[in-house]
């Protein structure tokens, strides 16, 4: 068993959940960050691969072969930190409300939600412990249809049992699911998605930081069939170690002369607005596939 399999497989797993309840926090983020320095160091695995060939792109290539170390090692390090507050906080949720804050716009958001009077899509990328803020704002009360990329690795299903025990509604992505969230937000609902996961659609290819990228319009697409807006939620950590859930203002949908163009421009409209959070410190940016095309020539 390699050491990917190991991590996402169901021993791997209930390993991990075993740790996050017994360790004490600080153990738990020394043995991930250990951990860490050890993925990191494989330059030859899908996803070391995939995280240099993303922090390059998203840099315009101008990074040498050191910094490019350097910045994937930090990537590296800080998802496997998320993941052991994540397994630590699972269970201590009074705790984990005192570790992250969210700004007044996205309370007053949550507050929307709750009264079902006002659709919004939230398009979430992967920055920060986005995992642990989900958490967090399952806990501060939102209410809405969480749209999440199918798999079948045992780690990812499980990081949404846990995500369901507080509070959010997940459906993974389907046809049947997506009928399901066009429904829900025309009742006055709410959506809640990740937005920089790739995905390949034959049919966009919206450009991510001034290039053609393998990024998902569904979020859109959605949003258009029932004109609501979009607000894009990001999540970083601070220098104290706790962190703040910040949230752009209202994304209005757009006409354009087709359909097609519609989609396409109000998804890099807000992919624009993505791009703002990932560039705050992209070493926060956790995203182990490739987001660009030609990732295969890199």
């Amino acid at each position: 068993m390699d050491r990917v399999s190991l991590v996402t497989s169901r021993w791997g797993v209930i390993l991990a959940a075993i740790m996050g309840r017994l360790l004490p926090l600080r153990s738990g983020l020394a043995l991930a960050e250990w951990l860490a320095e050890r993925f990191a160091s494989h330059s030859e695995a899908a996803d070391v691969k995939a995280v240099r060939f993303n922090q390059q792109m998203l840099e315009g290539g101008r990074l040498s072969p050191e910094e490019l170390d350097g910045r994937v090692r930090a990537v590296f390090r800080n998802s496997a930190r998320g993941v052991a507050e994540v397994l630590y906080y699972q269970h201590r949720p009074a705790a984990l409300l005192r570790r992250v804050d969210a700004n007044e716009a996205m309370q007053e958001y949550i507050r929307l939600t709750q009264e079902k009077k006002h659709s919004v899509v939230f398009a979430c990328p992967h920055t920060g412990n986005y995992d642990l803020a989900g958490r967090a704002l399952g806990l501060l009360g939102l209410r809405a249809l969480i749209l999440a990329e199918p798999s079948a690795r045992a780690d990812y299903n499980y990081q949404n049992r846990l995500r369901r025990q507080t509070g959010l509604t997940i459906h993974t992505i389907s046809m049947e699911s997506l009928r399901a969230a066009a429904g829900f937000l025309e009742d006055g609902g709410s959506v809640l998605t990740g937005v920089d996961w790739p995905v390949a659609e034959a049919r966009y290819r919206p450009r991510f930081c001034g290039k053609p990228s393998r990024l998902p319009t569904a979020h859109v697409r959605l949003a258009v069939k029932v004109q609501a807006p979009i607000v894009v939620v990001a999540c970083h950590r601070r220098p104290d170690g706790r962190y703040y859930i910040n949230s752009s203002d209202l994304i209005p949908m757009r006409a354009s002369s087709s359909m097609p163009e519609t989609i396409l421009s109000n998804t890099e409209a807000v992919l624009e607005v993505v791009e703002q959070f990932v560039r705050q410190d992209p070493t926060q940016w956790s995203l182990y596939y490739p987001v660009w095309e030609n990732h295969e020539s890199n």
